[in-house]
C-alpha cells in the first residue's frame, strides 16, 4: 500500500488514505497500512461507515466494470 497524502487546490482538499477491505466471519473490517498509527487504539470502528464503505466500494468496483 502507498503512503497517505493530501492535496490542496483551489478550494478543494484532498486526503487520500490507502486501505484494504476484507471479510472474515461476515464482519467487514477495513485494513490500515503498517505505517499508519492510530491515535486512540483503543476506538472502535463506526459499524455504518464501515458498511458504507464496503457498498461504496462494491458498487465503484460493478460501475468500473461496465455491470452497471
Amino acid at each position: 500500500m502507498s503512503e497517505p497524502q493530501l492535496r490542496v487546490s483551489g478550494n478543494i482538499l484532498s486526503i487520500t488514505v490507502p486501505f484494504a477491505m476484507k471479510r472474515h466471519g461476515g464482519k467487514k473490517y477495513i485494513l490500515l497500512p503498517k505505517n499508519i498509527a492510530l491515535h486512540n487504539p483503543d476506538a472502535k470502528p463506526d459499524e455504518t461507515m464501515v458498511k458504507a464503505l464496503a457498498r461504496a466500494w462494491m458498487w465503484q468496483k460493478a460501475l468500473d466494470s461496465g455491470k452497471y
